[in-house]
């Protein structure tokens, strides 16, 4: 007898969700579940989604209702009868978190097939030079494009939002009809940290390689296309009563072909794997994020809330640091924006601790906490003052290298002239180092805005004799990040 999902201990829900990841999708048979039971056990993964526009039964809002069927005139479910085409669950929207969909069969129609695309083994198994080329493009996304019919449908899908209401109808409407961002083409998976295509492929609208647009985007989109939809990457199912499927939106693409039986009935819910899986290192962010807003810049931040950047996903970018500092054996180091001064431990684990060093951040916690940590050493210093007034940097030694650890997009209209009064001018130092994070993040939050001037280096290398980049790719939030080694 097929074990009921109800019945699975966290262990089990956490080598399930092993096999979503590695498989882009997984069935179980024979289940037997209320509503609840399903919003309940969905929750044991991660944090379950709850819309307010989709066709949500009032007693359960995290459940969709997937179905044309008509009960007194009105329709009962979302999509209609019409065949979909290739699409993932909300990977469209600015506000996308909820990575796993489950669909569960009430009432089956066997005529009806569901086939899904992993873009994940699309991706994985290309050549390695063709693995490169396609990493270096970035795409634009329009979800009103010619391709993009999966909304459209004859009108079903706007007739089935009409029929939940007006109010219903215009903020689906409203959720979905802006342009969408740039992004890479490929990302990684912020779990399993799997490479994968974007799944949205039928969005795509323009490209570009290295920031070079695409000149013929038509006939690249038909060898992307050729690419990911092999039979050899589909699978295909054909619900029975009572059985859930789990898909990943990230790696996987699904369609529908006609629904023949308007009975045919699914429960969708939409969750994340928190509670299953290891992730990423994250921000907390506390504040409310509306779509489209920046990411707040608060010059006074509690220490935890950049605790992502002491993972050891994060250690690259301070190790990196530290080696550009032992190779040119840097004696006199200034570290503007230094936290609790991560490059210090990474300096001292490798032997190297002949320099005089001077941190500045502008939150009085991690200097407070760097100050207790490092109180034995009297070559090391922190204050904590404001970037406003350039006489906070003077420091009592000379200065052969001054770090800008993500600190100069703070200051997006003039970071290059404040640069080079603190660097050049005040300090007359011979090296810096800039770390930013790039354009295009593939760890990032939809609906909030990059900070950065990772793109806006020119005046730097025109300025200055060496401006040698090393671009990281690390499985942290906004990990794709520029550290520049800048010979002045």
């Amino acid at each position: 007898m097929t074990k009921q999902l109800i019945d699975h201990t966290q262990a089990e829900l956490e080598q399930l969700t092993q096999k979503i990841l590695e498989n882009g999708h997984v069935v179980l048979h024979d289940q037997d579940l209320t509503r609840q039971q399903l919003v309940e056990t969905c929750g044991r993964f991660g944090e379950i989604e709850e819309l307010d526009y989709f066709m949500n039964p009032k007693d359960s809002p995290q459940i969709s209702i997937v179905s044309g069927k008509i009960v007194d005139g009105k329709a009962l479910g979302m999509f209609g009868p019409t065949e979909l085409e290739w699409h993932a669950n909300g990977t469209g929207r600015y506000n996308f978190d909820e990575i796993c969909v489950g669909l569960y069969c009430v009432e089956e129609c066997i005529d009806t097939v569901l086939s899904l695309v992993d873009q994940c083994k699309a991706f994985e198994e290309l050549p390695e030079e063709e693995k490169e080329y396609y990493r270096a493009i970035d795409i634009h996304l329009d979800n009103s494009g010619p391709r993009a019919r999966i909304w459209r449908n004859d009108g079903e899908y706007s007739k089935a939002y009409k029929n939940q209401g007006e109010q219903n109808f215009r903020t689906g409407q409203e959720h979905y009809k802006e342009k969408l961002d740039r992004r890479p083409l490929v990302a990684k998976h912020p779990v399993s940290g799997r490479e994968y295509f974007y799944p949205m492929f039928i969005y795509l609208t323009k490209a570009w390689h290295n920031g070079v647009e695409i000149e013929d985007f038509e006939h690249f989109y038909e060898i992307l296309n050729s690419k990911i939809t092999r039979s050899k990457y589909m699978s295909h199912h054909v619900f029975r009563k009572g059985d859930l499927l789990f898909m990943d939106q990230l790696t996987t693409s699904h369609r529908r072909s006609a629904v023949k039986n308007k009975d045919r009935q699914l429960w969708r819910t939409a969750f994340d794997y928190k509670k299953t899986s290891k992730q990423i290192p994250w921000p907390e962010i506390k504040t409310k994020i509306e779509n489209g807003q920046k990411v707040p810049l608060k010059e006074d931040y509690e220490f935890s809330d950049m605790a992502y950047l002491d993972s050891p996903e994060a250690y690259e970018l301070f190790e990196t640091q530290a080696n550009i500092i032992i190779e040119k054996q840097c004696k006199g180091i200034v570290d503007v924006g230094c936290r609790h001064g991560p490059v210090l431990d990474i300096l001292h684990s490798k032997g190297y601790t002949d320099f005089e060093y001077m941190g500045f951040d502008t939150s009085k916690e991690p200097i407070d906490i760097a100050t207790e940590k490092w109180k034995d050493h009297s070559n090391i210093e922190f204050r904590c003052e404001s970037w406003n007034d350039a006489e906070c940097f003077f420091v009592d030694f000379d200065v052969d290298q001054v770090i800008w650890s993500g600190v100069l997009l703070y200051r997006p209209d003039d970071h290059f002239d404040f640069f080079d009064k603190i660097t050049n001018k005040l300090y007359s130092s011979p090296n810096a180092i800039i770390q930013e994070p790039m354009p295009w993040q593939r760890h990032w939050k939809a609906g909030l805005i990059l900070n950065t001037i990772a793109d806006s280096m020119e005046e730097y290398k025109d300025a200055y004799k060496e401006f040698k980049e090393y671009k990281l790719d690390l499985d942290i939030f906004a990990g794709r990040r520029l550290v520049a080694d800048v010979t002045l």
